[in-house]
């Protein structure tokens, strides 16, 4: 590379001789100034390089490639589409992964996502199995440093002010375009006895030299409100890791250990303690505020809906035996001879007042002003008559789909078997 071209190459701290070289892996929340933590590290530390998706978009990006689509994807996951064959992102990983592990430096690896995993830590660390790498875990969990915080209030106050210059840019366009009209039209007065192109052309001539009156706005002042004062974290333009993602991983999100093959687990903002609180209580928020998109319908489920399939289908026969005249008379036919039966039965054991009341029920009429509430037997309400002798297509698909969200609710708590979580919220 010495005889490339000033502008082909990228300037970087010579790398350390000797050794041990460190190779940090940054464990931190997403959305809780994990690329601020690192990118702060690089500033401190340009010996360092950083290995991760976004540093190889960055890479392309110098090398003259665009993007397919930019600002795809998140931080920890950048879209690398740029439309070049071979330039395949996972050849880009291997082959950059590879090359590291051979090579004598420092670096750094933030990958947000698969360091919170601890079988994603340890297949990072296999990368690194040299004994010239010293491999350091820095946990960036919980409340950062005072530094840290007024880092975040410098950078949502660019922001902030950003917004603030891009609005005011937009209103003085807004402001540009109505002098011109107004310049127009008061030219094409002046001008009426003339023919509308020469018109036109004054007037259009002369809207150009309309100024805008800028150079006597005050100068731009933006403050932060005591909200965003009080606020740790910048918020990213782009998610640190997708939505996605992390509804559906949260949950596996760990600590690293020196079993895990770290040299050293160095914590960054808090002790071991008061991060590990930190991740649970932020797991446990996760818990009240993130769909579940993984969970499936487990063999009590299973079970319950077959049973209530084959119910339903006992009731429609049931309702198409009353309502055949025939095939209603042998039903009845056969609950008096059971009538009859039972009332034998209980005279034989000495049961005279038991006999009367199955006896006297013979003839009993269904009661149209019951409470169903209080029917003990949907399929006799009164002289055989079931209770849904009456329902319509409609009255069988609400009966189903009250059934079946009252057995979605009980399968939620059982399938998903977590005692954080016993049932969801309405918005969901």
């Amino acid at each position: 590379l010495g005889g490339a071209a000033a502008a082909d190459v990228l300037l970087a701290e010579a790398a350390p001789s000797g050794g041990p070289f460190e190779v940090v892996f940054p464990v931190g929340l997403p959305e809780q100034g994990y690329f601020d933590w690192v990118d702060a590290f690089l500033q401190r530390h340009p010996d360092y390089v950083e290995l991760s998706d976004r540093a190889i978009v960055e890479w392309c990006k110098r090398s003259g490639l665009v993007r397919a689509k930019p600002g795809g994807g998140s931080t920890d996951k950048p879209d690398m589409q740029f439309g070049v064959q071979g330039l395949v992102p996972d050849v880009l990983r291997r082959a950059l992964a590879h090359l590291a592990s051979t090579t004598a430096r420092n670096f750094v690896v933030p990958e947000c996502k698969a360091n919170l995993i601890a079988g994603e830590r340890q297949s990072g660390l296999k990368k690194f199995g040299m004994p010239h790498f010293r491999k350091v875990a820095a946990v960036l969990v919980g409340e950062p440093p005072a530094e840290f915080k007024a880092r975040s209030q410098e950078l949502l106050l660019a922001e902030k002010r950003q917004r603030a210059e891009a609005q005011r840019k937009e209103a003085r366009a807004r402001k540009a375009a109505a002098w011109r009209v107004k310049a127009i039209e008061e030219k094409r007065r002046k001008v009426a006895g003339k023919t509308g192109e020469a018109a036109d052309a004054e007037a259009k001539d002369e809207a150009a030299e309309v100024g805008m009156g800028d150079d006597d706005e005050e100068e731009l002042v933006v403050e932060l409100t005591a909200e965003e004062k009080a606020r740790w974290f910048a918020k990213p333009a782009t998610p640190d890791v997708a939505d996605a993602v992390v509804a559906k991983l949260f949950g596996d999100f760990s600590l690293p250990s020196s079993a895990e093959g770290f040299d050293e687990v160095r914590y960054e903002w808090q002790p071991e303690a008061a991060a590990d609180a930190a991740l649970k209580e932020w797991q446990f928020a996760k818990k009240l505020a993130q769909r579940v998109t993984d969970i499936k319908p487990g063999e009590w489920f299973m079970a319950e809906a077959a049973a209530w399939a084959k119910q339903l289908q006992d009731w429609r026969k049931r309702q198409a035996e009353w309502k055949d005249p025939a095939r209603k008379k042998a039903l009845l036919e056969k609950r008096a001879e059971a009538r009859r039966k039972a009332a034998e039965e209980a005279r034989e054991r000495g049961l005279e007042l038991e006999a009367e009341a199955v006896a006297g029920g013979e003839d009993a009429d269904a009661d149209p002003d019951v409470d169903v509430m209080t029917i003990e037997d949907v399929e006799d309400v009164g002289g055989g008559e079931p209770l849904f002798a009456s329902f319509g297509y409609e009255d069988w698909s609400l009966l189903s789909v009250r059934f079946e969200l009252h057995l979605l609710l009980h399968a939620f708590r059982k399938d998903l078997d977590d005692a954080d979580r016993q049932s969801f919220t309405e918005k969901d």
